[in-house]
């Protein structure tokens, strides 16, 4: 679905001023811009009993380090702009889902990593569908080992 929005601007008059027969002045507004805006239906029910569903999509997908040989566990994985989240199991795989489908931004960050830097995360723009989309790998610089105080 979607919608036409008016952005509706309102000029309120100067209370100090008054019209021929002594009232104040009415406010005016006029419409300035439209704003498009839409979703999608996920489901839908009626009290006859009749249901509609729409199928989400799964994103899956394995993160490794830069020479995309070596998985990556404990990594976090989220489509920006969204509460989908999750993180990487020991052989660097995740899923994600259900999602709505739509074009996201797939983001992969390692907040162990030092120094932390752009290097430590990964992004992506995706079109998800109503089936499974599998990702590529996606590609974090390998870690270093954490600086620890010789005291």
């Amino acid at each position: 679905w979607n919608m036409l929005l008016p952005a509706v601007e309102v000029t309120v008059p100067d209370t100090t001023t008054m019209s021929r027969i002594g009232v104040p002045r009415p406010r005016s507004s006029r419409v300035v811009q439209f704003r498009e805006t839409g979703g999608l239906v996920e489901s839908a029910s009626w009290p006859d009993g009749t249901r509609v569903s729409e199928p989400l999509g799964t994103v899956t997908g394995v993160v490794a380090d830069d020479d995309g040989h070596h998985p990556m566990s404990g990594v976090s994985v989220g489509l920006l702009g969204t509460a989908l989240a999750t993180t990487t199991d020991s052989s660097g795989a995740y899923t994600l889902g259900p999602v709505l489908p739509g074009r996201y931004t797939l983001v992969a960050a390692d907040s162990t990593r030092v120094p932390v830097d752009d290097r430590a995360q990964a992004r992506r723009t995706i079109d998800v569908g109503n089936d499974t989309l599998r990702v590529t790998p996606m590609v974090l610089r390998a870690r270093q080992p954490l600086l620890r105080n010789p005291l």
